[in-house]
């Protein structure tokens, strides 16, 4: 009998197809529009009924999810299989004991998530079923496996989100993902792709704009698959970027020079921006016509008549061009706009020949030459000027370095630092007292902090404050800090920001508007009874634009003085324009220096 059954039992082995049943499933997990699927590689002898039988689903089941399988199975072939072997819900009480919780918050992507607690990919995707790292939602709660936390270094976690992506668009069909690498932009990738930037910002959630680390969807035109493609680092200095344009020394030589305008006379402003570009509503854009609007009113009621003509551009030079042979457009006394370099060659051209003044309201220009050009957004050269007092030899300066450095800010910050400055490794369980030797009591301490976490961030915060309190409560030394960070930090939603007070933060930004500002809650409350939400920073560029320029122009004198002198109530950075000697275009070469001062106010200088 014994013989019998052994005898079986090898020949029950032998069968093809069930020895299919023993395998195991595989253990990567993706997750696409909210729906977890196994991604399986096929090896040899294996079927559509072993697989739907070793993953517990159907024949017809998996053949939706995978219609080339119908042909049948080829080894190396790559398929999706809906999981359905969902884990049965723990007793509360158990999963308190397992797990924390985490809470998403504005801006946060799934790959910052699984640096914050040393988890893998893997792990995050198992205790989620159907988290989309694509698709994370504010208040979206998370479950974070205690035993695993820090227990994967950093470059284990980007290795693993990058097969991540690989495995997801191995068997996306209509989408390819993407992991936002640190400096690219909507641009660079719409041009890596072949896409454009509109499909790209209906394809995700982008309102607080594309997060480094991100899983992000790009519409799969060509339906090749796309694993491991990373665009290339470009550098982002600007709200948007371009491709430079070339300009001859003829052109620029051959410009008048800005036109006299007439006191009390009506000035013609042409705005040109794209509004609409195929078919979908540039929000940002919109908020930007909208704080125009409103400034246009203060400029009205100040005595000065206007005449506002609106353009939507696009994104091409040929609609331009169109646009700039309009009688309409060839009255205009002042451009704002466009927003994209490339589309500026005929607009300057325009302006050459009449002595009209062109303003870039959002872009870095970096190829075109007039004198007849200005640009807002402030010169990448003078972005740390106003820190230079505050970082010199004289003082304690410390450097504050961790595992999850902004290395943005980081390569900036370190070249401008004086001789001498220390430098202090931080991490979670740095006692308080290893910040207090850091302290000099003969001179003002500044502490640089690197870190972009805002978790890092608030926990850094809070030591450096102990260690102030201690050594006031003891009268040991005077505890003058100082605390310089990134501009980010200013973004951060659960940070203790009666620490950004205490320690005096400082931190230099190409655009900031103080909504504690009586000025700018006085704005912020208009904007929202004439348009029913709260401006953006594009609204708030708009505003000052309109405010700066128009206002510049119903002065009598020099155009390009009035500029700096209209003495106009801004909401934004301050502006100081000069003449690039290199290409004649007036740049703006103030950057906002935000100070967070003991009294709970912010200072902008």
């Amino acid at each position: 009998m014994k013989r019998f059954l052994l005898i079986a039992l090898v020949l029950l082995m032998c069968v093809p197809g069930r020895a299919q049943l023993i395998k195991t499933k595989s253990s990567s997990i993706v997750t696409i529009e909210g729906r977890s699927y196994y991604v399986h590689t096929v090896r040899k002898g294996e079927t559509v009924y072993s697989l739907a039988r070793l993953y517990g689903v159907s024949e017809q089941e998996l053949l939706e999810s995978n219609p080339q399988a119908v042909e049948g199975l080829q080894p190396d072939q790559v398929l999706k299989i809906r999981v359905t072997d969902v884990k049965p819900k723990m007793k509360p009480r158990k999963m308190a004991r397992l797990f924390d919780t985490h809470t998403v918050n504005q801006g946060e992507t799934a790959y910052a998530i699984s640096k914050r607690y040393g988890i893998s990919v893997n792990v995050l995707m198992e205790d989620n079923p159907g988290m989309d790292p694509a698709a994370l939602s504010i208040g979206q709660k998370l479950n974070i496996r205690k035993a695993e936390q820090g227990e994967t270094s950093d470059t284990e976690i980007k290795a693993g989100w990058e097969e991540y992506r690989d495995a997801i668009n191995s068997v996306s069909d209509d989408y390819v993902y993407h992991l936002v690498a640190k400096g690219e932009t909507v641009y660079s990738l719409s041009r890596l792709f072949g896409v454009t930037q509109a499909e790209i910002i209906r394809s995700n959630d982008l309102k607080d704009g594309l997060k480094t680390g991100a899983l992000i969807r790009i519409p799969n035109k060509s339906g090749r698959k796309t694993e491991g493609l990373v665009a290339r680092p470009v550098a982002d200095t600007s709200l948007m970027t371009a491709p430079p344009i070339e300009f001859s020394e003829e052109d620029y030589a051959s410009e008048m020079p800005v036109r006299s305008f007439l006191p009390g006379a009506t000035l013609n402003v042409a705005l040109m921006l794209p509004l609409k570009n195929e078919g979908s509503t540039g929000r940002n854009f919109v908020d930007f016509y909208q704080g125009v609007l409103l400034g246009l009113e203060d400029i009205k009621v100040a005595g000065q008549s206007v005449n506002l003509s609106v353009y939507n551009t696009g994104k091409s030079e040929e609609e331009v061009k169109e646009i700039v042979s309009r009688d309409d457009f060839r009255q205009s006394d002042l451009v704002i706009g466009p927003v994209y370099e490339e589309c500026l060659p005929p607009v300057l051209s325009f302006a050459r020949k009449r002595g009209v003044p062109v303003v870039s309201p959002l872009a870095v220009v970096e190829k075109a030459r007039s004198g007849l050009l200005y640009q807002m957004s402030p010169d990448p050269a003078c972005k740390y000027d106003k820190l230079k007092d505050l970082l010199t030899e004289d003082k304690n300066v410390v450097v504050v370095s961790t595992a999850d450095n902004d290395k943005e800010f980081e390569n900036e910050i370190i070249p401008l630092l004086p001789g001498g400055y220390r430098t202090f490794a931080y991490n979670r369980n740095t006692p308080v007292s290893a910040l207090e030797g850091l302290i000099r009591d003969d001179r003002d301490n500044v502490f640089v902090v690197l870190s972009g976490n805002e978790y890092t961030v608030d926990q850094i915060l809070a030591r450096i404050s102990s260690v102030q309190n201690n050594l006031v409560a003891r009268s040991i030394r005077n505890a003058r800090i100082r605390v310089v960070g990134s501009s980010r930090w200013g973004r951060f939603q659960n940070v203790d920001k009666n620490l950004f007070f205490k320690l005096g933060l400082s931190f230099i930004s190409s655009y900031h508007a103080d909504r504690s500002n009586s000025v700018v809650n006085a704005f912020d409350k208009r904007y929202v009874k004439e348009f029913g939400t709260l401006p953006s920073l594009y609204a708030y560029r708009g505003y000052d634009a309109a405010k700066l320029f128009v206002g510049a122009a119903s002065l009598p004198g020099d155009f390009s003085e009035n500029i700096n002198r209209s003495g106009q109530t801004l909401l934004q950075m301050p502006y100081r324009f000069g003449r690039n000697s290199q290409d004649g275009v007036q740049v703006n070469d103030q950057w906002a220096l935000v100070r967070y001062l003991p009294d709970y106010t912010i200072e902008v200088r």
